[in-house]
């Protein structure tokens, strides 16, 4: 029962994460077709640890943003 809770938490986790990145590239502070800053400096803008900023990365690729 915990393992699924953190399983959903982890999960609202990483799309608020991916959520956040999206608005901040739709807003202009990153450019289109450009690289992003690094994971590290992305987990300390969003206060999230680098496993999840490479999640919410990928799952923005995946969605084509």
């Amino acid at each position: 029962m915990l393992d699924v809770r953190l399983e959903d938490l982890e999960r609202k986790c990483l799309e608020r994460a991916a959520d956040r990145l999206s608005k901040a590239i739709d807003a202009g502070e990153y450019a289109v077709g450009e690289r992003l800053p690094s994971e590290h400096e992305l987990a300390a803008r969003y206060r999230i640890g680098r496993p999840t900023v490479r999640q919410a990365t990928e799952l923005l690729v995946r969605r084509g943003v």
